[in-house]
């Protein structure tokens, strides 16, 4: 009974093992040498529920001649009153004067990470509903473990019933 469930201890191990590790060598994990480089674009309100601020692509090939476009949106009761930059860029299109432009619209090229906050004035606060009405969906996990999981779950039942009938 002992090598048996030596035995089942150790197919327990194995196939843990595997499963942990087919699920855990994918692409993103190993890069090719070649992997590209980019900058990353963010763009946020203030306060959020005033109005939009939206960025145009959300990446940016480092060393690349991309340019990236911030655009602001007002609502109803709220007015646009600046953009405040967090980089470096060269200004392609509108005015910006010490990270600071009040055009509703910059076109600039990134020199490094970007984000942009586009400043409101008139809104007000929003709700609590509106604060939590946040429509992403969570990231869901990865299945190998919860299938390392149930192999392990099975394969234990499977030593006590050997166990229980040998008694």
């Amino acid at each position: 009974m002992k090598k048996i469930i030596a035995l089942l201890m150790a197919l327990m191990l194995v196939a843990s093992v595997a499963a942990i590790s087919a699920g855990a060598a994918t692409a993103d994990d190993n890069p090719s040498p070649t992997a590209v480089a980019y900058y990353s674009m963010t763009a946020e309100a203030r306060p959020a529920n005033a109005g939009k601020a939206e960025v145009d692509p959300a990446k940016v090939e480092v060393g690349s001649d991309g340019t990236v476009t911030f655009t602001a949106t007002e609502t109803t009761d709220a007015k646009f009153v600046r953009w405040e930059f967090q980089c470096e860029y060269d200004v392609v299109s509108g005015t910006v004067e010490n990270d600071i432009s009040y055009d509703k619209v910059v076109v600039l090229k990134p020199k490094s990470d970007i984000h942009g906050i586009a400043y409101f004035e008139g809104a007000d606060t929003a709700t609590k509903d509106q604060k939590n009405n946040d429509t992403t969906s969570p990231k869901t996990g990865d299945m190998t473990l919860v299938f390392a999981g149930v192999l392990l779950l099975g394969l234990g039942a499977a030593v006590f019933a050997f166990k229980k009938i040998k008694e």
